[in-house]
């Protein structure tokens, strides 16, 4: 090996144990963390049948992250940015069309007019489901917009929506209204029909009660709508018994109560079965023996014969 190229070496050798050797006074670059590059969330397939349809196309997320809950937000629905079109709602990640709306070209649009079923039998602002009962779909928590849309521990139904409960709230106070102190009024059912965890009856003639004027009632025991709808029960005959007004005082067929009956020899005095007096005639020529039973006493007479 040449002079040179020893020389060459060796002062690689002193330049590598020089640098080496250096202390750092400036410390170490910052390193530029790069932003992570979202991927589409995989949304599985609406389930089949009517009324229900895909969330947004994939690739159709927006870029980031969401503070979203993405299996109940139609904003969100199955995924940040996942949008539902008008008038559906997010269920389990999917977008439902809401009640009273029809799935037409990958959206939700007005049912047409007469294409619900007639009859059903619920009242004004509710809606038949598949258990039987009516739900306020707008404001029920258990069928939040369609029948089944359980919301979210903590959140409220508002507008077929599921939502966050305000943080101030008023609450209306029910009024009360009194019976006139002539009339003896049970108590009715309203035309929600029979309370049942959970929702109501379709109709009061489910539950065997009848409709007067927006309330379920028993037209056999209703004081007042004793036997058909508005007839009162009241004065001499205050009670409603079998659909009939009658007085409990004296009716021996309703005695003290309803249904309870006094026997042949009996009648009914103020609730009570009380026996009657017995008169006996029999001829025995000259004479007519005639015989008076009354409560704790009896007395025979002999009369001349005819």
């Amino acid at each position: 090996m040449s002079r040179i190229h020893h020389v060459f070496l060796f002062t690689v050798v002193i330049l590598v144990l020089i640098t080496a050797g250096c202390t750092q006074t400036t410390g170490p670059n910052a390193l530029m963390t790069p932003q992570p590059t979202p991927e589409p969330t995989q949304v599985p397939a609406a389930p089949a049948g009517t009324g229900t349809i895909p969330p947004g196309a994939a690739g159709t997320q927006a870029a980031g992250t969401c503070n979203a809950d993405t299996m109940n937000d139609a904003a969100n629905c199955g995924g940040c940015g996942y949008a539902c079109p008008a008038n559906a709602l997010c269920q389990q990640g999917q977008c439902y069309c809401k009640e009273g709306y029809t799935v037409e070209n990958n959206g939700c649009v007005a049912a047409p007019a007469g294409s619900a079923t007639p009859g059903t039998g619920c009242p004004a602002g509710m809606s038949p489901c598949p258990d039987g009962y009516c739900y306020e779909l707008a404001n029920d928590a258990s069928n939040c917009g369609i029948c089944g849309n359980q919301c979210p521990s903590g959140m409220i139904c508002s507008a077929s929506t599921c939502s966050n409960v305000p943080t101030e709230s008023t609450t209306a106070v029910p009024t009360t209204t009194t019976a006139a102190a002539t009339t003896t009024v049970t108590t009715t059912t309203t035309i929600t029909g029979a309370v049942s965890p959970g929702g109501f009856h379709l109709s009061c003639a489910a539950i065997g009660l009848k409709d007067c004027g927006g309330t379920c009632v028993n037209t056999s025991t209703n004081n007042g709508n004793c036997g058909t709808c508005g007839n009162i029960c009241s004065g001499l005959k205050p009670t409603c018994c079998g659909g009939t007004c009658t007085s409990l005082k004296s009716d021996e067929s309703n005695c003290g109560t309803c249904g309870h009956k006094c026997g042949l020899t009996s009648t009914c005095e103020n609730g009570s079965c009380k026996a009657k007096a017995v008169v006996t005639v029999w001829s025995k020529s000259p004479l007519v023996t005639v015989k008076v039973t009354v409560p704790k006493y009896e007395k025979q007479f002999e009369l001349p014969g005819y």
